[in-house]
């Protein structure tokens, strides 16, 4: 009787697709939910360009402060993030460096005349001040959208939570992170500001 019972059940296939179903799913969910998450990114990152340069088309013509910029991207930006994290000044960081030209975006303030050891900066050397704060900078470019003709270069952060719980498990950062960068040339409205050399 036992013998029958068991040589039944190990050619009974009945149910096999739900045990199936249930070995599989977890992981089917798992990507499905990456899938949509990765897409919210993509498409969260390009409206965020659009109005990251359509924030440097305005400032570039001048007239436009830094602050009334801030304002600007802060509005556009805040509708396209989630409710809880709209006025939360935190979740949205913007940074504006301007420097004289595109050579300089991002890089050491310019030697004018080195001295030994040649290629490094030392205090028998003459620079361009960029950023006029009385003393070299390995970042230079000063805070601000610039004057005429300056390059101005834009970096926005934004932090909100993951669309999906999905990150708990893995152990990672609960936020998302989503960084876009621009740089735009300033009309020349008016003379372009020529930065100090300075000499120690």
């Amino acid at each position: 009787m036992m013998r029958a019972l068991l040589k039944r059940l190990r050619t009974d296939k009945r149910g096999i697709t739900i045990l199936e179903f249930a070995l599989i799913s977890p992981l089917f969910m798992m990507i499905l939910l990456g899938i949509l998450e990765l897409g919210y990114m993509t498409y969260f990152r390009g409206l965020m360009n659009g109005v990251m340069e359509e924030a440097a088309r305005r400032s570039a013509v001048g007239g436009v402060t830094s602050g009334q910029t801030d304002a600007f991207i802060r509005a556009r930006i805040a509708v396209l993030m989630p409710a809880g994290k709209r006025s939360d000044t935190q979740a949205l960081v913007i940074e504006k460096k301007a420097f004289n030209n595109f050579s300089n975006v991002n890089q050491p303030e310019r030697i004018t005349s080195d001295t030994a050891p040649v290629g490094t900066y030392n205090s028998s050397d003459c620079y361009e001040d960029a950023n006029i704060n009385g003393h070299y900078d390995m970042a230079g470019g000063s805070a601000g959208v610039g004057g005429a003709d300056d390059i101005i270069f834009y970096t926005v952060t934004a932090q909100f939570p993951h669309l999906f719980p999905v990150a708990n498990l893995f152990d990672t950062d609960p936020n998302l992170s989503i960084e876009v960068n621009t740089v735009i040339r300033n009309q020349p409205f008016s003379q372009q500001n020529t930065p100090p050399v300075r000499c120690s």
